[in-house]
């Protein structure tokens, strides 16, 4: 079984007036830089997620500027992402 790891590309932070920031991102395979499709994002200790789209994009709105997603793909270990504000890119 090939190494399956996920990359999060393009997390940008968008602040709406409700003080939640949204993200943004693609799901890539960092191995054959292909987009992932209908992966489960959604924020620890919390019921509310969304699911990338056919070509591996999502938009996620979040509680705070640094917090916690996770992400779950068929075929790939979960993987748990620390959002931080102003950065671009998560690995």
């Amino acid at each position: 079984m090939k190494r399956l790891i996920i990359s999060i590309i393009l997390i940008i932070p968008l602040f709406s007036f409700a003080q939640e920031i949204m993200y943004s991102g693609v799901l890539i395979d960092k191995e054959d830089k292909t987009t992932i499709p209908f992966a489960s994002i959604w924020l620890e200790g919390n019921t509310y997620g969304v699911m990338s789209d056919d070509r591996g994009k999502f938009s996620l709105k979040l509680r705070k500027e640094n917090d916690t997603i996770v992400i779950r793909a068929f075929g790939y270990k979960l993987q748990v992402v620390e959002t931080k504000k102003n950065k671009k890119e998560n690995k």
